[in-house]
């Protein structure tokens, strides 16, 4: 699997952002008995940004607990909220990433905002193709291109020759 582009630490989870989709890595607790012993099991939820509507983002402040949550086409939620002293209503949802309330470092907010961003870039982005279908191309047709990358002086002949042993299976 490729690296995140970005990661947002919550305090139910990891948000995760990749190129063609997004994901929350967050604890599955065997009841809040389990919970509070430590029981649980990780899980991970894959958001595709074309099957997303939107994503809802609240910072945390002092009092208040914040959080990132992805709409999905077709759910049926109330209104979202959160509540004093880092609860939040919807603390449950497997859509949603909580950020802890109280005295947050600017950094924190600075990340969770870019990541905020970049998830409605990436969604807008995947509308705005309208889902269009990735061409594939051959070894060949590849090996072309980086071709002309290097005749054009975009890459070095070093680049190429990696790109092409790449290729070639050398």
């Amino acid at each position: 699997m490729s690296e995140a582009l970005e990661a947002l630490q919550g305090s139910n989870g990891t948000l995760n952002v990749y190129a063609d989709h997004a994901e929350i890595v967050g604890l599955v607790s065997a009841g809040v008995l389990g919970a509070l012993a430590g029981h649980g099991s990780k899980n991970t939820r894959t958001y595709f940004y074309r099957d997303l509507n939107s994503v809802e983002y609240q910072p945390p402040t002092t009092f208040k607990a914040g959080y990132v949550r992805f709409i999905v086409g077709g759910s049926m939620r109330g209104a979202s909220g959160s509540k004093f002293f880092g609860g939040v209503s919807h603390a449950s949802d497997m859509d949603t990433v909580t950020l802890q309330a109280g005295f947050m470092k600017k950094d924190f907010l600075d990340q969770a905002e870019k990541v905020y961003k970049l998830l409605m870039s990436k969604i807008s982005d995947a509308k705005q193709s309208g889902g269009a279908t990735v061409v594939q191309t051959s070894d060949a047709d590849e090996l072309a291109k980086f071709k002309k990358l290097l005749d054009d002086g975009i890459i070095s002949q070093d680049e190429f020759n990696a790109k092409k042993k790449q290729l070639l299976g050398i």
